[in-house]
């Protein structure tokens, strides 16, 4: 069993990475560079909360590391839309710095499009909707009539012979 070849300061560090999304295989990476230890992608996948046989104490950490991860998700730059936006805007002024290539204005393009989803909050899934004008007053419903009025039916025929009575008036 993986837990008695690694120290507890180990295992917690790799029940928290799980917790946060990470891959096995990064938290593989992240404990040979971290802690020079290598160790299997089954004896990192044992760690997970689907293992039915993972301990209580490595479950309940698991669980409170999750909650916190997903509750503080602020404090992940890349999860506030300035932080994007200032990313967008560096990368945009290095594609207009380099050469006018074809490539380059795509990219930059690109960019562009992505800004303005940014901007526009394409990217949440709030939905807006209007509940005042532009005054702040209430929205009322409005009341709309529609008047069905019957029309004449024209055929090709028909339509032939209005047109040869027409030209025979004008003469």
């Amino acid at each position: 069993m993986p837990e008695s070849k690694l120290e507890a300061v180990h295992q917690v560090f790799i029940v928290q990475q799980l917790a946060m999304f990470e891959r096995p295989q990064s938290v593989r990476d992240a404990l040979k560079q971290n802690f020079d230890i290598e160790i299997s992608l089954p004896g990192i996948i044992h760690y997970d909360i689907s293992n039915p046989d993972l301990p209580k104490k490595w479950k309940t950490l698991f669980k409170s590391t999750r909650t916190k991860f997903l509750k503080n998700s602020s404090e992940i730059p890349i999860a506030q839309k300035s932080y994007r936006l200032k990313k967008l805007q560096t990368m945009f002024e290095s594609e207009e710095s380099n050469a006018p290539a074809l490539q380059s204005k795509k990219r930059m393009q690109s960019l562009l499009e992505q800004a303005a989803k940014e901007s526009g909050d394409a990217f949440t899934n709030e939905m807006k909707h209007r509940h005042t004008d532009p005054n702040g007053e209430a929205l009322r419903p409005s009341k709309i009539i529609v008047e069905v009025v019957p029309s004449a039916i024209v055929t090709p025929k028909a339509a032939d012979s209005t047109a040869t009575e027409k030209h025979e008036s004008d003469d």
